[in-house]
């Protein structure tokens, strides 16, 4: 099964830095690896034609991404020349990373991920009833703004913000409850 297949080469990866990979119990050259990955890819619902090789070069490929030096992988894969895997695994990573790269990009432009976010798209009704929800303080680190930042646009939108030491006065029971706008 793919658990028992993964299972297995996780315990040879464990011990092995160099020589064969695919080894039968008996620490003899796996001939049958090919009917084992064939009957893992079709439990697995894998319809593509599995071989050893895919099976190396997926290995490889995912080492390149997760930032495996070329030639810790070049030793790994049993390369006699550093060129062969730089020719094939580097280029792998590189179109990766550029692919990676492209999402952030996408992601800035439409503005997703930024931490001001919020604040960006936030209504002034929707500010107006925040202002008295919360020190602006505690609003601008929930924002991801300063507090300079939330004065200046009530002002400007002529909101209506609680008088200066509010807030203390409320926690100190010297006003009744806090007013809901």
């Amino acid at each position: 099964t793919t658990e028992r297949l993964t299972d297995t080469l996780l315990e040879v990866l464990e011990e092995k830095t160099a020589g064969l990979l695919t080894l039968n119990p008996y620490g003899k050259k796996l001939d049958r690896i090919s009917k084992t990955l064939k009957t893992a890819a079709r439990d697995a619902g894998i319809k593509k034609n599995v071989t050893h090789h895919i099976l190396r070069h997926t290995f490889a490929t995912n080492a390149a991404m997760d930032g495996v030096l070329p030639v810790a992988l070049q030793q790994l894969m049993g390369h006699s020349d550093l060129a062969t895997t730089m020719k094939v695994y580097v280029q792998v990573q590189q179109t990766f990373v550029r692919e990676e790269a492209k999402k952030i990009t996408v992601a800035e432009v439409k503005g997703e991920g930024r931490k001001n976010e919020k604040w960006e798209y936030l209504s002034n009704d929707e500010l107006q009833a925040l202002l008295w929800q919360m020190p602006t303080s505690e609003l601008a680190k929930k924002l991801g703004v300063t507090g300079t930042a939330i004065a200046k646009r009530a002002k400007k939108s002529g909101l209506v913000k609680p008088p200066r030491g509010y807030w203390q006065q409320l926690r100190a029971g010297k006003i009744g409850t806090k007013i809901d706008i």
